[in-house]
């Protein structure tokens, strides 16, 4: 059935592409917010968690990105040498992850880096609590649109596809020396 009314001739093309859940980062009020399609829009908001954006030298890009996708549970940032659980990719170099480690290991987590959910504090990435970053990692699969803005839902109004025009500093040298495995690519 479904089949049929994808390829009848009074099916409608839309501009729309439409996926179970739609992830928008308020970087003013530092917070991650999940909204669940409903049938026709994403207004039904399910999550908001506190996070953590890029410090004003190193923001976290604004847009909306598409090529996004769960990584690995452990991810090691050579620059910084350091861990993070549960990344998950918003662009680049750029993912949802939890709080910071010092070695693969739970118990060696960071404690500054909770004190600092809720206000600028990372290189770009969006920090969250570990169990907020395993949601997003374990229900939003490949393909799962994020909008980082000023404005929360406002900016999910304009262009399904914008990108920003500008990466923070270290992006590229970030990525050359990443040693976790290579980000998939999603058609």
């Amino acid at each position: 059935t479904t089949q049929r009314r994808l390829f009848s001739e009074s099916a409608v093309k839309s501009d729309i592409i439409v996926t179970q859940y739609r992830i928008t980062i308020d970087l003013n009020k530092q917070r991650v917010y999940v909204y669940e399609w409903n049938g026709s829009n994403f207004d039904n908001k399910i999550k908001e968690f506190k996070c953590s954006t890029g410090k004003d030298e190193t923001p976290t890009p604004k847009g909306e990105f598409w090529n996004t996708a769960p990584l690995t549970e452990w991810w090691y940032f050579k620059e910084f040498d350091c861990w993070a659980k549960y990344a998950w990719t918003i662009d680049g170099g750029i993912f949802f992850h939890s709080e910071i480690y010092s070695a693969k290991d739970d118990r060696t987590v960071r404690s500054n880096t909770i004190k600092q959910l809720g206000r600028k504090a990372s290189h770009g990435c969006v920090r969250l609590y570990r169990d907020n970053a395993k949601w997003i990692f374990d229900n939003c699969p490949a393909g799962t649109p994020d909008c980082s803005s000023r404005a929360r839902v406002e900016a999910m109004a304009s262009g399904w596809m914008s990108k920003p025009s500008t990466r923070p500093s270290g992006l590229e040298r970030r990525q050359r020396n990443a040693v976790s495995p290579p980000l998939p690519q999603v058609a």
